[in-house]
């Protein structure tokens, strides 16, 4: 009859128990290594691969009048979605009021290359004393947002700085104050009647003064004639 292959039998060495962690490390290497290496861990992950939009500009973008209202407007844009609340920094600028009365970012939505994206908006108002150029630093914009797979990605960014240039208003001739306003209103009062005063009497005068887009730390004092 048909004659019985031999079967063949080999002793593999003994692996010693020193060597099993370093032949676990080496498996773990080489799983880790296939692992694709595009994850988006950071902000600037993300920012280079165009899911994050971080900006800031200045409404109006051309040069306002000393004291005029002007803003800075930062934007967060992602085609996916906030994961956390977003937090800015302070802004000061040398010789301008800065006011930033938001507690919350205003939230919309956008299409962008047929894709919708997820957009909040802050705002910073900036009312230059003087004429002249005003140097508008950076912001740090602390976010947190959805990545790849929608992993949650946290970290702070810094908008590039801008420049406010401000001038002084086209007035014939020349005012030492001014102020600017889409309506200014005064008014004053007298806490009693000015008729039949007599030597003695004494009246207290109060003027008020109301301004659209303007603290009162801008308004000037009022100057009394002699």
């Amino acid at each position: 009859g048909r004659k019985a292959r031999p079967t063949l039998w080999f002793r593999l060495p003994h692996v010693g128990r020193a060597l099993r962690p370093t032949i676990s490390a080496l498996l773990g290497f080489i799983l880790l290594a296939a692992l694709p290496l595009h994850a988006q861990d950071t902000l600037q992950d993300l920012i280079d691969a165009d899911q994050l939009r971080i900006t800031a500009r200045l409404d109006p973008a051309e040069p306002v009048i000393a004291t005029q209202r002007a803003k800075l407007v930062i934007e967060i844009a992602t085609p996916n979605w906030f994961t956390g609340g977003t937090k800015l920094g302070p802004l000061q600028v040398r010789n301008a009021i800065v006011l930033q009365r938001q507690t919350f970012g205003n939230n919309s939505s956008r299409r962008i290359d047929g894709q919708t994206w997820a957009v909040q908006g802050w705002e910073y108002e900036i009312f230059p004393r003087y004429p002249g150029t005003y140097e508008i630093p950076g912001v740090e914009v602390s976010v947190q947002v959805a990545g790849e797979a929608g992993a949650s990605v946290r970290g702070e960014t810094i908008p590039a700085p801008l420049t406010l240039e401000a001038i002084a208003p086209s007035i014939d001739p020349p005012a030492e104050a001014w102020v600017v306003s889409p309506d200014l209103r005064m008014r004053s009062t007298w806490d009693q009647p000015l008729e039949d005063l007599v030597t003695g009497n004494a009246r207290q005068r109060t003027i008020t003064i109301t301004a659209e887009e303007l603290p009162s730390m801008v308004l000037p004092a009022p100057v009394y004639g002699e």
